[in-house]
């Protein structure tokens, strides 16, 4: 959580939607640690692509190529 609560603070995420988003990671067979740089990355990775990262995720969830 120390890696990507100071980013998802920043983008204006709640503690609760990041752990969630965490918890989701965890749940797919990522450990802790692996889970927070991973959703960090994400995260810098939307930003710097120049989308709000729940943007990036409904595109991604509404996609038509699923895999």
């Amino acid at each position: 959580m120390n890696k990507v609560s100071p980013i998802a603070n920043a983008m204006g995420n709640s503690l609760e939607l990041t752990t969630a988003q965490l918890s989701v990671l965890v749940n797919n067979s990522h450990e802790a640690s692996t889970a927070g740089t991973m959703l960090r990355s994400m995260m810098l990775k939307a930003t710097k692509d120049g989308f709000n990262f729940d943007d990036a995720l409904n595109q991604i969830a509404n996609s038509s190529d699923q895999n």
